[in-house]
């Protein structure tokens, strides 16, 4: 052996292949702490876990039921009094992410456009925040919006133009669908992620009166504005509006509004979202989804999807007795109903504070629903108790404690694929403000 040849240097990490180190570092999916840490190790790792692919599989895993996931929700947009006059959007993270180390200032409006107090939050879904601009005088705030999308997450945000022949209509909703976690096929036949700023849709329900028909009969017509361009049939091939009219589910499948105020809105679960139309009979109106089967006799309070393998429940009450039905999906396809909880309110009830049978005599009176609760009344309006939508438990409220129930808050998640705040590099801003979209010093 030559005395002056050098022996070889040993083998470290940085030898191993990108090939072979990213079904490493797949498996620290688990444990979202790990995975920010090995993103804050060193460049090369971010640029790995980074990929749209190495996300691939775990959206295989939740599209196909595999096991049950809990959506990564970061916190709440609740509206509160404002020390400056009027009201304000916070933001509250849950327990589980405050221990991580999340933060209000992590999800703060104040990047959008002319600052936050211009906008309120009217829905949310997954990681995005949908807005409408502030307006003055009551007959303005009734039209067609001016909306925003945003991902507080990542400080990205797209203005939606405003459908001009729309704009003088009254608007009796604004929602947010098309976020479901999707892939798409590249012309090379490799699968990418898609992001949800490219993906997702705007829903506007406008309400058109009949100009020859009395008793203020009108219909409801869908607008939507979707993102991600679809080439089909009558439907344009730009990023702009498209009007559908709803589907009306049930008895009646031609029913009119009588009022714009006869439309109720129940929810919205897997892209899919329901209203109800009151009148001499109850019926159900779909914006796409499943729905329950046609001979269902009970009233549907609330629509809604659970946290872990995203079925679509619906929320009904029949007589004295709460239900909840679920349709199970495989791979976002419907295969029937099945009731999943059920509970007789006048048997739950009776331990209450001022409980008497004979409240049950008349019917019961929605005074608000949520997600997560409902607060029903006597007829009259008196005699407040909530139920709790995932354990069934039954509690005495009154009007001063709906607010506490969670009603008006808006749940955000934390974006898929992760957004992965780990400074490697020098801050161009030197510690003020965010450095690049996914990092905030």
């Amino acid at each position: 052996m030559d005395a002056e040849s050098k022996p070889p240097a040993p083998t470290t990490l940085h030898d191993v292949p990108d090939r072979l180190l990213e079904p490493i570092l797949a498996r620290l999916m688990a444990s979202p702490l790990c995975l920010a840490r090995a993103a804050a190790t060193c460049k090369r790792w971010r640029r790995i876990m980074g990929r749209t692919r190495f996300f691939l599989s775990e959206v295989d895993r939740v599209g196909y039921r595999q096991a049950p996931q809990p959506r990564p929700v970061a916190g709440n947009y609740r509206s509160r009094l404002s020390s400056l006059g009027g009201r304000e959007f916070v933001f509250v993270p849950t327990p589980p992410a405050a221990r991580y180390g999340i933060k209000n200032s992590h999800f703060s409006l104040d990047f959008l456009p002319g600052g936050c107090r211009k906008w309120e939050v009217v829905d949310t879904s997954r990681s995005l925040v949908l807005l409408a601009k502030k307006r003055k005088g009551a007959w303005m705030r009734r039209c067609f919006p001016s909306l925003l999308v945003c991902e507080p997450a990542t400080r990205r945000y797209q203005l939606i133009p405003r459908m001009e022949e729309m704009k003088h209509h009254r608007c009796l909703g604004s929602y947010l669908v098309g976020t479901e976690r999707c892939t798409e096929f590249k012309p090379s036949g490799d699968r990418r992620l898609l992001d949800t700023m490219q993906t997702f849709k705007v829903v506007c329900v406008a309400y058109q009166g009949h100009d020859r028909l009395c008793d203020d009969v009108g219909s409801a017509r869908a607008c939507i504005f979707a993102r991600k361009t679809e080439v089909r049939k009558g439907r344009p091939e730009t990023h702009t509006w498209y009007a559908e009219r709803s589907r009306c589910l049930g008895y009646n499948y031609n029913a009119h509004l009588h009022g714009a105020d006869s439309l109720h809105f129940l929810g919205h679960a897997e892209g899919s979202l329901f209203w109800s139309i009151k009148g001499d009979k109850e019926c159900l109106v779909s914006y796409g989804g499943p729905w329950l089967p046609e001979n269902f006799n009970g009233t549907v309070l609330r629509v809604t999807d659970d946290s872990a393998y995203e079925n679509v429940q619906f929320v009904c009450l029949q007589g004295s007795t709460l239900q909840i039905f679920v349709i199970p999906t495989v791979a976002y396809l419907s295969i029937g109903w099945e009731l999943h909880k059920s509970l007789e309110l006048m048997e739950a009830t009776r331990g209450l504070t001022g409980y008497k049978e004979e409240y049950f005599d008349g019917s019961l009176k929605v005074v608000m629903t949520s997600p997560k609760f409902i607060v029903l009344a006597l007829e009259n309006g008196t005699w407040l108790f909530s139920i709790d939508l995932d354990t069934m438990e039954v509690a005495k409220c009154n009007h001063k404690t709906v607010d506490h129930l969670g009603i008006l808050d808006f749940p955000c998640e934390l974006p898929w694929p992760p957004t992965l705040r780990a400074c490697v590099g020098s801050c161009v801003r030197q510690g003020q403000g965010p450095c690049s979209h996914a990092c905030i010093c």
